[in-house]
């Protein structure tokens, strides 16, 4: 598993939206590749927390993610 999968912002919105499809696929794609995100979506989805408490969820839900 050498590969790495750029996954996007709007990708992990709807997973965190926990929509059925982009969760299967997350996870499916999880099997095949090393899953990263850029420090731009990162950026995104930090900006888009409302409270401390949606930030440690945040950093929780990042923490399967490598960073480019």
């Amino acid at each position: 598993m050498d590969s790495i999968l750029l996954v996007d912002t709007d990708i992990l919105i709807d997973i965190g939206r926990n929509d059925e499809t982009a969760v299967k696929r997350i996870n499916n794609e999880s099997r095949k590749y090393k899953l990263a995100i850029s420090s731009i979506t990162q950026m995104e989805l930090i900006v888009g927390c409302r409270n401390k408490t949606e930030m440690k969820i945040l950093d929780k839900f990042l923490e399967r993610f490598e960073k480019n």
